[in-house]
């Protein structure tokens, strides 16, 4: 079994965010947006991991430590012009963000992939510490028509795995394609609770 610190140092590298965590994502008509990612980190890893969520075109606006105890996490909020350089910062390498337009005239289909390089069979003692869900939720600039996650709202998507579950994955695969802002969502995508992002299992 890998020890703690070897665990500690393996998961950035694994996945587009450690386990246990939420990252809000705000996208606008051009492609940027926002995100808000909230992630337990050691206190001693935080300046360490500050630094992983930033490159040149990728801005880290805040950074900040909250909890006490046993668990602390890290709320970082980020501003980028093009989510596809998210894949600039060390913390999202492994993630690969394309955009396309959709099938349908007046869409855009926006497709996140992220790899597991090695995928992990999380110890129980690991499951505590990072928590036991990974969340996605992105606010999209228009109806979303379409999307493997689950649409709310009219225009927001939210993804989610078990800890573990997110780990074993070699790949997970995040799909959604959006209308122009003043267009109608289509007919039942409001509240629609599809299957499960795609995976490479």
């Amino acid at each position: 079994m890998l020890q703690r610190p070897v665990l500690y140092a393996l998961l950035p590298a694994l996945t587009l965010a450690l386990g246990g965590c939420l990252f809000e994502t705000s996208l606008d008509a051009k492609g940027g947006g926002t995100m808000t990612a909230t992630t337990a980190v050691e206190k001693d890893e935080f300046p360490r991991t500050k630094k992983t969520m930033e490159s040149s075109v990728v801005k880290l606006k805040s950074a900040e430590l909250v909890g006490t105890g046993a668990r602390t996490d890290g709320v970082f909020k980020l501003e980028f012009s093009d989510a596809s350089k998210l894949q600039t910062t060390q913390y999202f390498r492994n993630l690969r963000v394309t955009r396309a337009e959709g099938a349908k005239k007046g869409t855009m289909l926006i497709t996140a992939t992220m790899k597991n390089g090695n995928p992990l069979h999380l110890p129980d003692a690991m499951v505590e510490r990072f928590g036991r869900e990974v969340k996605v939720v992105v606010a999209f600039p228009g109806p979303v028509v379409e999307s493997n996650g689950t649409i709310s709202g009219g225009n927001t998507v939210t993804w989610q795995w078990g800890v573990k579950e997110f780990f074993n994955m070699p790949e997970v695969t995040m799909t959604a394609t959006y209308g122009d802002a003043g267009a109608p969502a289509a007919e039942g995508a409001t509240d629609k609770t599809p299957a499960k992002a795609k995976s490479g299992t």
